[in-house]
């Protein structure tokens, strides 16, 4: 039988984070919101990491059709609750690490709560899932915790990170009460990643704003942990280069290309209203005989 020792199992970090620093991150809770396609990869890169506490939320059940994608989706986790299983994984990696499980999906009753003495908010949550995103963005600012939020698009992955003294998520995604989900999904879409270099990666007939369904590659998911991780790690360690929303970035290995820059106004940006024109003409194209949903260019 072996003894768990974290100085050993996390001894290789030491000389990429100091041992000042690496305390520092035994000593860190963040808050995960969402265990599927990227929070379980969430999970397994900041248990590796050393993270001392985790606050976890997933109501979701694993199924066969998480398997390309999700780092809990196995024959084994199969219809067990997705933060329990991936509570039991990150138990499995770091034994030392204080666990809070939340079986339910974040709603008024249970955010302050979920958020409640945490160092930061990782927001894993399903694309298409936008009361919870703003739920978790509302109370983060709230309480002055960053949100960190990375996007699967195609095989890029797309970086925000919203600041609680920075530019709040409803004004970036130009989000307000009164839109219809389809609305409040193609300003979440083109939001995440001004840059587009996705677009020739996505098959548009795969997507359904309305439905609330699209492709997602467990490449892409991978290389959203990696930024997400890395990224986490700069926040709390108070490293230099931390960038707050209007502030993006998006990664594309498949092109080896990244860009970044800043979306002055997010999407109420007169560009990003064009783009968000044009995007929903060419979604209308890519599905004849659907229902054709209109958003002027004035809107």
């Amino acid at each position: 039988m072996y003894a768990f020792d974290p100085q050993t199992a996390f001894g290789r970090n030491i000389g990429v984070v100091t041992e000042e620093e690496q305390k520092r991150i035994f000593a860190s809770r963040v808050a995960l919101a969402g265990l599927g396609g990227v929070g379980g990869f969430y999970a397994h890169g900041l248990a590796r990491a050393g993270m001392g506490a985790f606050h976890l939320a997933d109501g979701d059940r694993f199924e066969m059709a998480n398997f390309n994608r999700q780092a809990g989706g196995t024959m084994d986790s199969l219809g067990r609750n997705k933060a329990d299983e991936m509570a039991r994984q990150i138990a499995a990696i770091h034994p030392h690490a204080e666990l809070e499980v939340w079986r339910e999906n974040l709603c008024e009753a249970n955010i302050d709560a979920f958020l409640a003495h945490t160092h930061l908010a990782i927001d894993g949550l399903d694309a298409f899932s936008i009361p919870a995103h703003r739920l978790l963005f509302r109370h983060a600012r709230a309480r002055g915790i960053p949100v960190l939020l990375a996007a699967p698009l195609g095989l890029t992955a797309a970086l925000l990170v919203f600041a609680p003294d920075g530019m709040p998520a409803d004004e970036y995604f130009d989000w307000h009460d009164g839109q219809s989900d389809f609305e409040q999904r193609v300003n979440f879409v083109l939001g995440l990643a001004p840059a587009l270099l996705h677009m020739n990666q996505i098959d548009l007939s795969r997507v359904d704003l309305v439905a609330g369904k699209g492709p997602s590659h467990g490449a892409a998911c991978l290389l959203c942990a990696s930024l997400v991780v890395s990224e986490a790690l700069r926040w709390l360690l108070r490293r230099p280069g931390r960038r707050a929303a209007p502030q993006y970035a998006q990664m594309d290995l498949v092109g080896m290309k990244i860009r970044s820059g800043r979306l002055s106004g997010g999407n109420r940006n007169p560009i990003q209203r064009l783009k968000r024109w044009l995007a929903v003409r060419s979604y209308n194209r890519s599905r004849p005989g659907a229902r054709q949903s209109r958003w002027p260019m004035a809107s």
